[in-house]
């Protein structure tokens, strides 16, 4: 058999194609409105009602606009309810600083990176590439954002407000990944010329610095002192003066952000449950920066509704893929039925993990779910972008969206079953850029 398509088997295709009338209506209906409009299932609306009989405060709403911070915005939104009861305010009226946060995750990851350069062993220019060691992304995982807080606090959003870039973020995406790849050139070659690392270092920080200068200049410098002014629930004019981001978060945050412990659900043959896991290579705040726990289903479930029962918002990660109805701002896998529209087969949990059809490309809240009999039937989430006229703050997601695609929650200590409590002393495994 020939390696190429042939003429005779085009026409097979063409043939079988024809053999059912109703694939031509089919390409009719679709090439005139689309795809998901003709195997869209209403029934998803009718049965996934904005209704919930556990909800947490809710913030005013949250807009990352042209940006990856999501990780971040889904991080704030997690602890200003604790912050807002602590001023003694309302929780619409806390707003923090995202860029704040984001300004120094990526004079962190430039550390790092830097650091990754000076330890690897192959210096191979397409051996880095291939393993990511050139990549300097604006996305992040809930530990970062746990490390940021502890390491530089909290500012609220008017001490440091958005920029131009910040919120449009394309163009210094750019700028920095020519940078870092400037950047390890250099230290590339300096390696090939034996430097020690000694003299690695004193060189990392020159560098750093220019990072720091171009941040400075396009997100703004950030702040260190500042004084707070609010009025409370009370109508007390509350003044602080000198108050700084560290001072800020210790006064009102009493929620401790590295209490919360990453949960995932690997349905895989190399990932076992009751394991803790971490990548083996740092690119945020700190070492334990990718460590994760693997449980069954029905635990990370359980622990997210004792989270929301205790009106603390769950931070998680899903695709944003196919089945997002972005019109009614519905998550359910039967909101289209592709498999049937277009002769396809779906893919299980398992099988979506194998091929790595299930990735954590977009971070949000849990902030309430509807319970019957105890069990969840559908989760409502908060998201980040915006409020405006084709985009809604919260999302309703049926619990078989909640089963197939999330992809990890970040929960308290003192909300995990006591199987998932002795996982946490665990030397963790280690694995690789490459492995799930």
């Amino acid at each position: 058999m020939k390696k190429e398509i042939t003429e005779t088997e085009l026409k097979i295709f063409k043939e079988q194609y024809h053999q059912d009338s109703k694939n031509k209506l089919i390409e009719n209906a679709i090439t005139r409105v689309g795809i998901d409009d003709v195997c869209f299932n209403r029934e998803t609306l009718l049965e996934n009602q904005n209704l919930f009989n556990v909800e947490t405060d809710l913030g005013s709403v949250q807009d990352q606009k042209q940006s990856g911070r999501c990780w971040c915005f889904a991080g704030t939104n997690m602890i200003r309810g604790n912050i807002a009861k602590n001023m003694n305010v309302d929780i619409k009226d806390v707003s923090l600083s995202n860029v704040y946060l984001t300004f120094y995750d990526r004079l962190e990851k430039f550390n790092h990176a830097y650091e990754n350069f000076f330890t690897v062993e192959n210096l191979d220019y397409d051996y880095l590439n291939q393993e990511y060691y050139f990549m300097c992304s604006e996305g992040g995982w809930y530990t970062d954002f746990a490390n940021l807080v502890e390491k530089y606090g909290l500012v609220p959003s008017n001490i440091m407000p958005e920029s131009h870039d910040s919120i449009s973020s394309g163009r210094l995406n750019t700028i920095l990944q020519e940078k870092l790849k400037y950047d390890a050139y250099t230290i590339i070659e300096l390696r090939k010329q034996k430097k020690s690392l000694t003299e690695l270092r004193k060189i990392k920080v020159k560098l750093l610095a220019e990072v720091y200068e171009i941040l400075c200049k396009v997100l703004g410098e950030p702040t260190q002192k500042f004084t707070l002014e609010y009025k409370d629930k009370d109508k007390n004019i509350i003044r602080i003066e000198n108050m700084t981001p560290i001072s800020f978060k210790e006064k009102y945050l009493t929620l401790d952000v590295n209490d919360f412990v990453l949960l995932k659900s690997i349905e895989h043959e190399k990932k076992k449950y009751y394991q803790k896991y971490q990548d083996d290579r740092v690119f945020g705040a700190a070492e334990n920066a990718r460590q994760y726990i693997n449980v069954p289903m029905e635990e990370l479930k359980q622990v997210t509704i004792k989270q929301l029962q205790d009106n603390i918002p769950v931070w998680f990660t899903c695709p944003t893929n196919k089945m997002w109805n972005r019109k009614e701002w519905v998550l359910d896998i039967r909101n289209y039925n592709y498999e049937a529209l277009l002769n396809m087969k779906g893919m299980d949990r398992k099988t979506q993990y194998a091929v790595w059809e299930l990735p954590s490309s977009h971070a949000m809240s849990f902030v309430g779910v509807h319970l019957v009999d105890e069990k969840p039937v559908r989760w409502k989430v908060e998201n980040t972008w915006g409020a405006e006229k084709d985009f809604k703050q919260f999302i309703v997601m049926n619990d078989n969206y909640f089963e197939q695609k999330i992809t990890s929650v970040a929960i308290h200590k003192k909300y995990l079953t006591e199987k998932i409590k002795k996982c946490l002393d665990q030397e963790p495994v280690i694995i690789g850029v490459h492995e799930i």
